[in-house]
């Protein structure tokens, strides 16, 4: 069993943080502590993630999805905790 990071897992990890890093900064000026549990903050950001292709990408292609690897969900979960970013509003959005 290999262990080792795959390049794709890395290119991955690094293109959401750098749009983990420029969304957050332009919607809530990197600063999202106050606002984490407001409806429409959450809303803002599930829009932003959705734009980027981040919003449900564990779902098929064919229903909006992204159909990503199976790693990929993980690094997102790591990327989104690390930057303390709001939490995901995926209800509605089918």
């Amino acid at each position: 069993m290999n262990f080792e990071t795959d390049v794709a897992d890395k290119e991955f990890r690094a293109n959401l943080r750098a749009f983990l890093s420029s969304r957050l900064q332009e919607l809530f000026d990197g600063d999202v502590s106050e606002r984490i549990l407001d409806p429409g903050c959450r809303r803002r950001w599930s829009r932003a993630l959705n734009e980027g292709g981040y919003l449900a990408p564990q779902w098929p292609r064919e229903w909006g999805g992204a159909d990503w690897p199976v790693t990929w969900p993980r690094i997102m979960e790591q990327e989104l905790s690390a930057v303390k970013a709001p939490l995901v509003d995926t209800i509605g959005i089918g």
